[in-house]
């Protein structure tokens, strides 16, 4: 079972006569193996502008410093797919901080077996608050 957080956009932000899942994010906690293979290509997919900026930067940063001091090609390959697993691990925590600085509130968790399980319990017969534990 997998950890997923419910979130939503902010009520300035939502379009007249939206539908309730209108608005509604639902984002697994852990390993995001799209930002792992393609980091500033994720963020620009959920636009995170400043996020892909500084990834891209890092990325440019890491590789190019171990150019600098003259590292053997395969400790420079290690340095980078530690940075990209590193990325990987942290992707979606950089997606829900960029969430809550735009204003997004997060509603709770829901724990299921997958996005769509995770989808179906926190919109379920009984509403989102059976289904979710306030955070």
């Amino acid at each position: 079972m997998r950890t997923y957080t419910v979130h939503q956009k902010p009520f300035w932000d939502s379009r007249e006569g939206a539908d309730d899942a209108e608005g509604i994010v639902v984002l697994k906690d852990g390993f995001n193996w799209f930002a792992f293979l393609l980091s500033p290509l994720w963020a620009l997919w959920h636009r995170l502008w400043w996020i892909a900026l500084a990834l891209t930067g890092l990325i440019i940063a890491v590789q190019g410093g171990a150019m600098a001091l003259d590292l053997d090609e395969r400790v420079i390959d290690a340095l980078g797919l530690a940075l990209a697993f590193w990325i990987g691990c942290e992707a979606n925590d950089l997606r829900r901080w960029s969430m809550r600085r735009r204003g997004w509130q997060e509603l709770g968790l829901v724990v299921a077996g997958s996005q769509d399980e995770a989808e179906r319990r926190f919109f379920g017969p009984r509403g989102p608050a059976a289904a979710v534990t306030a955070s």
